[in-house]
């Protein structure tokens, strides 16, 4: 008998053996693991799939999902925009030290706008000394370059010197998107109800829950 994922938990697992999912409230779905805030996660690293031992008594994070609905999405793909057009013509055309007042304005906006349009979901999670070490490298990485091509940028706009200016911001803004890319623990692909669709779990922990359909 298949199942409907988007079922509750007790409902999807009526009639079956399989009383693990009612326990962890969460299963695998082909590459994504479907989950609510109630699901408890095997002791095995959701990032790099290898098992985490009981006895240094780990505790899981509790890692924040945001799943942004199409509009508000657009409200700040447009906020985007609107700022590169603003620091464009502040450097070529009005007063190259407005550029400063623009991004300030930008982030204040674009941080309004993601908390007001966007509803964060905590679901817990374990990760291993090694991961953690891991993303932590990261981060020193990609902050130490961000922080040189601020200082570049910066100088750019001091020196009224557009060359070094145009480099630093595209030097940034890739260094921004990989930075995203690396550090970001999961992905929500879509929701439904109270369960959200996360990629970027590990396959072994996907491996240590029930995957659908069930069957009984």
């Amino acid at each position: 008998m298949s199942v409907n994922p988007y079922a509750p938990p007790k409902a999807a697992l009526t009639g079956t053996d399989n009383t693990t999912y009612l326990e962890e409230d969460g299963y695998a779905f082909h590459n994504e693991l479907i989950a609510n805030q109630h699901f408890k996660s095997p002791l095995i690293c959701a990032k790099l799939g290898i098992p985490i031992p009981p006895e240094i008594n780990p505790q899981p994070k509790h890692i924040k999902v945001t799943k942004v609905p199409r509009i508000p999405k657009l409200a700040l793909n447009i906020a985007s925009l609107l700022s590169c057009v603003l620091l464009f013509l502040s450097f070529f055309f009005i007063d190259p030290n407005l550029i400063f007042a623009f991004i300030f304005l930008y982030l204040i906006v674009a941080a309004i706008l993601k908390f007001i349009l966007t509803k964060p979901y905590k679901i817990p999670f374990y990760f291993s000394e090694e991961y953690t070490r891991i993303r932590s490298n990261r981060i020193l990485t990609f902050t130490f370059t961000f922080i040189i091509l601020a200082i570049i940028t910066t100088y750019g706009i001091i020196a009224h010197h557009p060359e070094t200016l145009i480099f630093s911001i595209l030097g940034s803004l890739l260094t921004l998107i990989i930075y995203k890319f690396k550090t970001t623990y999961f992905v929500v692909t879509q929701t439904k109800g109270e369960f959200y669709y996360i990629r970027g779990v590990h396959q072994g922990l996907l491996d240590a829950i029930p995957h659908l359909p069930l069957s009984s």
